[in-house]
This record gives structure tokens, sequence and C-alpha cells, in this order.
């Protein structure tokens, strides 16, 4: 409205009966609350549990926004945002606050916030609680936990997952207990406990396909592939995102492709295809872009600046990760963040700048240890042993390569272990242990071959050079 419009009615709303005032705000809510639900339910991939007895939506709406599609429901609530958030904030009902945070919780994951899609779902899971409502609790602690996953927040996004897990059995809902499993897996896997992250995914992909439920099968098997892949088992992990994208396809899920083509992207990469890997993760990136999705353009930048490094453009990468840390700092995306630091100071590295690389190999090993991520933790102590053994400090590479090991082996993370024990056998060279060192870099070749991993090629130009 024209500011001039808007203050006259304000004045004219001023002189209506309270009675008539409520009785409009209420229209207005009940309207909100129908289209958010309907624009939500767009964009969801997997349908949301619905409590027994809830009333069906009315479409028969006055000029009802044309929500027909997903790109059309994320636009109407990208432009809506700021009414949207003034409705919420003017309910003062528990069953309205509940029904409005849903309609809202693609919105708030894709766009964040995170700080306030937190203090918005946990406001709407106390609301549940009180009505009573089982079902719609579990709806709302399964929302919060996806945000507290993002937000690097682990712990918690288990905790509530397990709330959610519980409730949805209690009363039988087979729908919401998959849905559940799959996202308890997530938060599984971001803590390394890849073995229980794919034991519980697999759980989910079984009750999936016992109710025929395709999107879900199909995201279920994306998160199999992610646990199969970080216990390097890249080629198992190829094939199920390759199937995984082509149910996408079928089902014309265009955020389901492109999820899976960035996974896939990077397990191209873990294997030495760098290539293929940039290929993949550009098509990704632009399916993302199309879709107005920032994580998971943010997510894909991050993957892309990784695939440049191993094919030797440090320049390219180091602009491209910086592109993506951008993104996932304006997200609050602190995962995000910790890998593209991560990998930025691999760039900076292999370019010959040590003290940039020491710099943003610091800041990711310190967002690391805070969320937990224990993975991360030790890939980013194994560079951090590169870069001070190329500065000439073989006494902290060693301590960091030593570090790295202890956390690859509680993961486990075959990968990790490897790239543990060649650094251990660089440092030995450098001491002029030439038997002890070169005993180190045959059992990292043999690690990396076993599980067709990228840098079995480094390791054994280097075994060759020593002859």
């Amino acid at each position: 409205m024209h500011d001039l419009i808007r203050s006259y009615a304000g004045t004219l709303a001023t002189q209506d009966a309270a009675t008539e005032r409520r009785a409009g705000t209420d229209r207005l809510l009940d309207l909100y609350e129908r289209l958010t639900a309907d624009a939500d339910a767009r964009l969801r991939r997997v349908p949301r549990p619905t409590p027994a007895g809830h009333p069906v939506a009315d479409d028969a709406t006055p000029d009802r926004p044309d929500l027909a599609d997903a790109d059309r429901a994320l636009t109407w609530l990208r432009t809506e945002r700021a009414n949207l958030l003034a409705c919420l904030a003017a309910t003062d009902g528990p069953r309205r606050t509940v029904a409005l945070t849903a309609g809202l919780t693609e919105l708030l994951r894709r766009d964040g916030p995170w700080s306030e899609a937190l203090a918005r779902h946990a406001a709407a899971a106390r609301a549940a609680e009180e009505l009573g409502d089982t079902v719609e609790h579990a709806n709302a602690l399964g929302d919060l936990a996806t945000v507290r996953r993002l937000s690097g927040d682990y712990g918690g996004a288990e905790r509530d997952l397990r709330r959610a897990l519980a409730a949805y059995r209690a009363v039988g809902d087979r729908l919401g207990e998959a849905g559940a499993l799959t996202g308890l897996a997530k938060a599984l896997s971001r803590t390394a406990d890849y073995t229980a992250a794919a034991a519980t995914v697999q759980r989910a992909l079984d009750l999936y396909r016992e109710l025929g439920d395709r999107p879900g099968e199909a995201g279920a098997l994306v998160e199999l592939a992610v646990a199969r892949g970080m216990t390097s088992d890249f080629r198992g992990a190829q094939d199920m995102l390759r199937r995984g994208f082509e149910l996408y396809r079928r089902l014309g899920d265009r955020p389901g492709q492109a999820y899976a083509l960035r996974i896939l992207g990077i397990a191209h990469g873990r294997v030495g295809d760098f290539a293929g890997s940039r290929e993949l993760l550009q098509e990704a990136l632009e399916r993302y872009r199309q879709l107005g999705g920032r994580l998971g353009e943010a997510l894909s930048l991050t993957d892309l600046g990784r695939a440049e490094v191993g094919l030797g453009d440090h320049a390219a990468a180091a602009r491209t990760l910086r592109t993506s840390l951008e993104l996932h700092r304006e997200l609050d995306h602190r995962m995000g963040q910790s890998t593209a630091m991560f990998y930025l100071g691999c760039a900076l590295r292999r370019d010959g700048d040590l003290a940039g690389a020491a710099t943003a190999l610091g800041e990711a090993l310190a967002l690391n240890r805070d969320i937990g991520n224990r993975s991360g933790e030790a890939m980013t102590l194994n560079e951090l042993g590169a870069v001070h053994l190329l500065t000439g400090d073989v006494d902290r590479a060693m301590t960091a390569h030593r570090e790295a090991l202890a956390l690859a082996e509680r993961v486990p993370s075959p990968w990790d272990a490897a790239q543990s024990l060649a650094g251990f056998g660089r440092c030995a060279m450098a001491r002029r242990r030439t038997v002890e060192g070169t005993a180190q870099l045959r059992e990292a070749l043999d690690i990396f071959r076993r599980i067709s991993a990228a840098e079995a090629a480094e390791v054994a130009a280097e075994l060759a050079a020593l002859g």
C-alpha cells in the first residue's frame, strides 16, 4: 500500500468495534494459514504426516494466488514473508502458532536466518505439546531438528528426532517414523557415526518401500549413499546415487535431482575424476540457481571449489570458495562455513600461500571442533600437517597427523587414516628416515587403492620417485 492509504486504513480500523477488529484479524489469519499450508506442501519433497481429524483446507478463496507449483509457491512465500511473520507474531493461540509455523517451514529452511527459524520452531513445538497433539508435536520437533542440524547443533538435532521418532511410533504413524529415521541418519552422519547412520537410514528406506512412498525412497537412497561414501565406499555410493537420481527424475522432483547430482559430483571427485566432478557440480549449481535454492547453491560452490583444487586451478578454486563462504555466512550455516574454509586452505597451500592456508585451516578447525564434526576435524588436521611440513616445522606436522589418525580410527574413516599415514611418511622423509617413510607411504597407498581414492596416484608417484 501507499503510505497514505495504509495510514488512512489504520485510522479507520481503530474506529471499528473490538469484535469486528478481532473477526477481521481472524479471517486474515485463517486465509494465511490455508495458503501457507498449501505453499509449503508444494515445496516439500516428502509429505508431512497429518493428524487424524484435522480439517481439510478450503481452496475456495477469493482472489487466491497461483500456487500451482513449487516455483510459484516459493515466490509467493518470499513476497509475503514480512506479512506472514507479522501474522505469526499477532497470534496468541497455540493451534494457530503450530499451523502458521508449519506453513513457513520450507521458507525458513531455504532462506534462513536459521537463528530465527530455531526460535519459531521451538515455540511451535512447545505449543503443540501444550495442545497434546502427538503428531503435530512430532512434526514440530522434526522441523526444529532440521534447523538444529543445519546450524551445527547435531546433538540437539539427534535428541529432538529421537523424541519425534518415539512419538510417531506411539501412534503408529509409519510415514512420520520413516521421516524421523532419515533425519536421524543425517544427524548421525554429521557427527561421523556413519555405521549407525547407514543402519538407521536403511530402516527408513525399508519403511518407505513398504509404504510405496517413492519420494521418501529416493531421499533415503541418497542419504545411504552419503553414509557409504563417508566410510570410503566410493563406488558403492556412486551406484546408489545414480539410482536415487533416476528415481527423482521419474518423479519430476527438480530439487531432488539437483541434490543427487551434487552428491554424485562429490563421489566422482573422491575417486579422482575431477573433470567429471566439475561437470556434475556445475549442472547441480545451475539447477539450484534456477530453483532459487540458496543453500544448495552455497554447497555446490563449495564442492565445485574442491573439484577445481583437484584439477590444479587453484586461483579459480579460491574465488569459488570465497563466494561459497559468503553465502554460508549469510545463511549462518556453520558446517558449510567450515567446509568452505577447509577447501580454501587446500587451494591456498597448493598455490604457495602457506600463511593464508594456515589461517583458513585454523578457522575451519575451530568451527569443526565447536560443532562436533570429527570427520571435518580429522581432514583439517591432516591438511594443517601438510602446511606445517612445508614451513619446516616437522614436530607440529607429526602432532597434527597423529591427532587426525586418532579421530579417523574413532569414526572410522579409512581415507582420513590413509591421509595421516601419508603425512607420517612425508615427515619421516623430511628427517631422512627413508625406510620408515617408505613403509608408511606404502601403507597409505594400499588403503587408497583399496578404496579407489584419488590420492593413490599422488602417493604412487612419490614412491616411484624414491625408487
